[in-house]
């Protein structure tokens, strides 16, 4: 009985120190910690977060009229495993102020601790080393970098966000770039404020709820109210990694979203504030938004020359579009409200807000009817169903309407966009109508055009294995947008050539690239290149240059869902004349594939008659979004498409009775 109990003891002891390996006192670091090198719970982090914690808490002052201000009280302490996770001390800290409100950081105290020579030393960052940034005209960041961070540090930061905007509390997020070890978050809000508090994420946070009485003395009395209090606990969180596919992972990171929704003080009603699309279609009318959208046009006479040399609504509206595009240069930012739209179209660029803004204008002064709409680049995470306002909106694009009632969908930011032809970042699945204040009023621009590439392959194989002929390419809609993107992007015509050479493991002369509108483009050259020989065999690639390498989805399990870039159509035709003497032996079987209700298909039809060998492969991706419950069979399928894609077509030379 004594040996058991004393194994028992001896099992229990990793268990009970374990505990006392992390530490969640503020300024306190265990050995454990500056002796760690691997997190156990994912031995690939290049940090971890040990500790963090936010607590927010409310003051009421009647010194000089009521005053309500809110603190934000932030602590953090993480371990650096390896070089490239010393990213992790580079701090920056978002904060609003303007003429009205304001927000101050404050009590900023970091330090970085090292082992050296067995001793520990603490480097504290100095005064001088920080920062402030003007991000726009109301959001300023004070940014940082913690000292002698390197493989083996601790690094431990704390600050206080004091605000005079108490009806907001920005997000509190647990899960980051790197795993979380603990986290804890405290809310205390005074019972005139009500607010809705949403969990975000796949992982489990624990919330308590409870209450707790404040003062504040009101003018030579104290005067008593109810705090709400709720704390959230995370513990053994991973980290948001970006498994490829997604569009934001922010949206389905593990975090707390705090949305008023009311005001209840003393002596007046509760007072529901009630966000919704028709408020914020209010507050843009009150801003430059509506002066902006009412700018007379930049262009006037270009526009005027277009009316009075094209007829038709779409060849006018393709010309208008194609003016505003060559005319202003899009300067990167995304923005909802311009600053200066004529500045801007006389100085030849702008950023998207005022492009938009002068095509909309120029639009409009052509006849067509526009409507603008709001929407987030992908990259800025989804437009919120619920609670909208005008700062969760980064950018807008315009729809106009056809006399035939149809749409057309525009974008000014790329010069090689079209009608119904966007940039990736803005083919969102959720936008917005301004002025639409239905539950309707939303718009889905994942879809807008048929995105297509034909290539068309005709060549001879030789008996040496060497096969040479001409590829001619077609490209429509978005599908031309990125040929013409990528070809302007290399540095030269002839380093396009050698990246394309590369690509496809192929020799190329007489190239040639058409740009005959903004919707189409044709690529055509002359090839060779060598297929594999082996004794009196002869291998080809199923398509002749292989389509999919490899499964784009690698990952055995995924968490978050699958957001592919585009829906595409590959059209993939190949007519080969084969080697006198030489038969087809051996051909992948043709064969139809689809997952995820037709979401995607997969269609490969090989044929030999005599001496030439047809190749038909055609790959769709019909919709771009997927469900984690879909994972599984769209990664079994793109595994086929891709083993097939990489099989061979295997030639064998045919003897004569004689041996010849």
């Amino acid at each position: 009985m004594r040996n058991l109990l004393f194994t028992l003891c001896l099992m229990a002891l990793p268990f009970s120190s374990l505990a006392q390996d992390y530490s969640r006192k503020q300024g306190r670091v265990t050995d454990y910690e500056l002796r760690m090198q691997s997190y156990e719970k994912d031995s690939s982090a290049a940090a971890v977060i040990l500790c963090e914690t936010t607590n927010i808490t409310y003051t009421i002052s009647l010194i000089a009229g009521t005053t309500i201000s809110q603190q934000r009280y932030y602590y953090m302490k993480a371990k650096v495993l390896r070089q490239e996770g010393s990213d992790v001390a580079d701090i920056e800290i978002p904060y609003y102020s303007s003429s009205s409100s304001k927000e101050t950081v404050s009590g900023i105290s970091a330090s970085s601790y090292n082992l050296v020579d067995g001793k520990r030393v603490e480097t504290q960052l100095k005064r001088q080393y920080i920062f402030n940034e003007q991000v726009s005209a109301n959001v300023h960041k004070v940014k940082f970098s913690i000292p002698d961070v390197k493989a083996g540090s601790i690094v431990e930061i704390k600050y206080t966000i004091q605000s005079d905007i108490p009806d907001r509390i920005d997000p509190i997020v647990f899960q980051h770039k790197y795993p979380l070890v603990y986290g804890y978050a405290s809310i205390a809000i005074p019972q005139y404020f009500r607010f809705k508090m949403n969990v975000q994420g796949y992982h489990f946070i624990k919330v308590k709820k409870g209450s707790t009485a404040g003062s504040f003395n009101a003018g030579g009395h104290t005067e008593t109210y109810t705090q709400e209090v709720t704390e959230y606990t995370a513990e053994d969180l991973p980290a948001l990694k970006d498994e490829g596919q997604v569009w934001c992972p922010s949206d389905f990171r593990s975090a707390i979203l705090l949305e008023l929704d009311g005001y209840d003080f003393p002596g007046s009603i509760y007072k529901p504030v009630t966000t919704t699309w028709a408020s914020v279609y209010e507050n843009l009318k009150k801003s430059n938004f509506s002066y902006n959208l009412k700018v007379s046009n930049p262009f006037k006479t270009e526009v005027a020359a277009i009316l009075s040399s094209t007829s038709g609504e779409m060849k006018r509206l393709s010309a208008i579009h194609k003016l505003v595009t060559s005319r202003m240069a899009w300067n990167e930012y995304y923005r909802l409200i311009g600053d200066n739209v004529r500045s801007a179209a006389d100085k030849g660029s702008g950023n998207s807000a005022e492009i938009n803004f002068a095509l909309n204008s120029a639009l409009k002064a052509a006849g067509f009817q526009t409507t603008p709409i709001l929407l987030n680049p992908r990259h800025y995470g989804r437009l919120p169903i619920t609670r909208p306002s005008m700062e969760k909106i980064n950018a807008f694009i315009i729809r106009v309407t056809l006399s035939d009632g149809s749409f057309v969908y525009l974008d000014g930011t790329s010069k090689y966009s079209a009608p119904n032809v966007l940039p990736t970042a803005l083919m969102v699945d959720r936008a917005r109508i301004y002025g639409d204040k239905s539950d309707n009023g939303w718009v889905n621009l994942t879809n807008l055009s048929s995105n297509i590439m034909h290539s068309r392959l005709n060549a001879k194989l030789e008996a040496d294995g060497k096969l040479s002929g001409r590829i001619e390419k077609s490209y429509k809609n978005l599908m031309a947008m990125k040929a013409k993107r990528k070809r302007a992007a290399a540095p030269s015509e002839e380093k396009y050539i050698e990246n394309l050479e590369e690509e496809d493991h192929i020799e190329i002369s007489d190239y040639s690239f058409s740009d005959t509108d903004a919707q189409t483009a044709e690529e055509k050259f002359n090839f060779s290149m060598q297929a594999n020989i082996a004794g009196d065999f002869i291998y080809l690639n199923a398509s002749i240059i292989p389509f999919m390498s490899k499964n784009p989805l690698s990952q055995q399990e995924r968490k978050l869902p699958v957001e592919f870039s585009a829906p595409d159509t590959y059209v993939i035709n190949c007519t080969i004349e084969l080697p006198e003497g030489y038969k087809v032996e051996e051909f992948p079987k043709g064969t139809r594939l689809s997952a995820c209700d037709n979401g995607v298909s997969f269609q490969y039809m090989a044929k030999a008659d005599g001496n030439m060998l047809n190749i038909l492969l055609t790959f769709n991706m019909n919709r771009i979004l997927y469900s984690v419950m879909e994972y599984p069979d769209l990664r079994s399928f793109f595994g086929m498409a891709s083993s097939f894609s990489m099989s061979n077509i295997v030639l064998k030379k045919a003897w004569n009775q004689t041996g010849f």
